[in-house]
């Protein structure tokens, strides 16, 4: 079974929001797709310092959201990711392939 990670990458509960929950909807129904979605809404979400914490330690030196981001990557065999007028677009990833 097809696992899709939905990520919403706005701020606010508009198109974008719709959009990725819409997709996500059809491939439940179109292919029975297992799926998973995040917003960035409300959410705790800190920059990367690059340390390399994560690398040595195996855990990031932030306690933040992005832990469910993460485990959605590991979970998923596709993630869909929209971010409203970041990169004006739609940026699907598949197997360290991007199709923009």
């Amino acid at each position: 079974m097809l696992k899709l990670f939905g990520i919403s990458g706005s701020p606010r509960i508009a198109a974008t929001d719709g959009i990725i929950k819409e997709a996500l909807r059809y491939a439940k129904a179109k292919w029975n797709a297992e799926t998973r979605y995040f917003s960035v809404r409300g959410k705790k979400l800190n920059f990367c310092l690059h340390c390399d914490h994560g690398i040595k330690k195996g855990s990031c030196t932030h306690d933040d959201t992005m832990k469910d981001v993460y485990s959605g990557f590991e979970w998923a065999d596709v993630v869909l990711v929209w971010l409203n007028r970041l990169i004006d677009g739609c940026s699907l990833i598949k197997g360290g392939e991007k199709n923009v």
